[in-house]
C-alpha cells in the first residue's frame, strides 16, 4: 500500500519541491521579482579600487590595472600573456535616466577578445559592479594591491594554471615561488 501512495505522490508532484512566484524551476535558486540593477559610485572611486591591482575573476581571469590605462591578462590554459587596455567610462543605461559607469577592456594585440565574442581591438565592457563589487551570482573574485606576478614585465605568463572554481590568488602565488 505504501508503494501505491507513494508512486501516486511521486507522479503529483513529479520533481517539484517548491512552487511560488518567484521561485525557479526547481533548481532550488530564488530569483528576485524585480531585475537586478548593480549599484554605482563615481568613475573615481571605480578607479581607486582599479589602479596598481592584481584581481581574479571567475577563477580563471587574472589581471593587473596599472594606473596608465595598460591592462595585462593572465588567463587559464593561456602560456602568452594578453596585453590591452582598461578604462572607465559613463554611459546611458538603456531604458533608464542618468549615465551608469561601465568599466571596458580591449586586446589591440589579439586577433580575438580574449573574455567575449569581440574581436580584440574592440572594447568589452561590464558593469564594474561584477568585476570589482562582487557579484553574488557568479563566482566571487579577489584582489591584491601590486603587481604581484610581475605581468608588466613579463611577455609570457608565470606558467600555465588550469581553470578549477577553486583557484585563487593565493594558490598561484605559492606556485610561483616554488
Amino acid at each position: 500500500m505504501f508503494r501505491v501512495v507513494w508512486a501516486i505522490a511521486t507522479l503529483a508532484l513529479g520533481g517539484c519541491w517548491y512552487a511560488s512566484p518567484i521561485s525557479s524551476r526547481g533548481h532550488g535558486w530564488t530569483s528576485p521579482t524585480k531585475p537586478f540593477v548593480p549599484p554605482d559610485r563615481p568613475l573615481e572611486e571605480w578607479r581607486q579600487l582599479m589602479v596598481d591591482r592584481t584581481w581574479m575573476y571567475y577563477s580563471k581571469y587574472v589581471f593587473y590595472t596599472p594606473a596608465d590605462g595598460r591592462a595585462f591578462l593572465w588567463y587559464a590554459g593561456e602560456k602568452r600573456l594578453f596585453i590591452g587596455e582598461w578604462k572607465l567610462e559613463k554611459v546611458p543605461r538603456p531604458g533608464a535616466r542618468g549615465l551608469h559607469s561601465m568599466l571596458c577592456f580591449r586586446y589591440p594585440g589579439a586577433a580575438a577578445h580574449p573574455v567575449s565574442e569581440k574581436r580584440g581591438d574592440e572594447w568589452s565592457c561590464g558593469e564594474p559592479f561584477f568585476y570589482l563589487g562582487g557579484d553574488p551570482i557568479n563566482h566571487p573574485h579577489e584582489s591584491i594591491a601590486g603587481d604581484i606576478f610581475g605581468l608588466a614585465s613579463r611577455r609570457d605568463a608565470p606558467f600555465v594554471f588550469t581553470w578549477d572554481e577553486g583557484m585563487t590568488l593565493a594558490k598561484l602565488q605559492a606556485r610561483v615561488r616554488r
